[in-house]
């Protein structure tokens, strides 16, 4: 990039270095009128960007994942618009995608083993899915991948399911009446990739 942005960008990075990780969602939504001012191609180079430095530490924390599938969908629907065709109307046939999604939320929320079930018991109590199959998955089971290919299948279902998944979310993050930092940036992402709105108490 020119010399002199990266400067500015530099001037950024030290005054956000330290700030508080419940201030980066708003901060980023802040920033989010600005960036659908772009032209197509200076969104696509800003994609690029964005893939080289979360790339760049060959690491992807969970922050970065969000980061990367709110820009998706918050920039993606206007600079790649099409309509997303409804493939799934039976949320029997998601019911290991829920699995992840919910298993990831519970341990992004909780670091003991019990208090995860919890949480995901209260979440997957809302989907009313009668199978003893599915259960908690360890958080190691649980990788970016398989939690973006789950989030991308349940963008192609019905409004409905896409709702009740979302309201499972809200439960299982809910569930000690307490949300962290990185559940909301988790449940938020998970929100825009079903393009639909996010509960009103985040």
């Amino acid at each position: 990039m020119p010399a002199a942005i990266i400067r500015q960008l530099l001037i950024y990075e030290s005054e956000l270095k330290n700030v508080n990780p419940q201030l980066r969602l708003p901060i980023m939504d802040l920033a989010l009128p600005s960036l659908r001012q772009m032209s197509a191609r200076q969104y696509a180079k800003f994609q690029e960007i964005i893939q080289i430095l979360v790339e760049a530490d060959a690491k992807l924390s969970l922050f970065e994942f969000a980061l990367q599938e709110i820009i998706t969908h918050r920039l993606g629907a206007i600079f790649e618009r099409h309509k997303k065709e409804v493939v799934y109307k039976n949320i029997g046939l998601l019911a290991l995608d829920a699995v992840n999604i919910l298993s990831k939320l519970a341990h992004v929320g909780h670091t003991q083993e019990a208090a995860a079930r919890a949480a995901f018991n209260s979440g997957w109590a809302k989907l009313h899915i009668r199978d003893a199959r599915w259960d908690l998955l360890p958080d190691t089971k649980v990788t970016f991948r398989a939690l973006r290919i789950a989030m991308k299948r349940f963008s192609l279902a019905t409004p409905g399911i896409k709702k009740t998944i979302l309201d499972a979310c809200a439960h299982c993050v809910l569930h000690d009446k307490k949300v962290t930092a990185n559940e909301a940036e988790l449940l938020r992402a998970v929100a825009y990739s079903f393009d639909i709105p996010l509960p009103p108490f985040i």
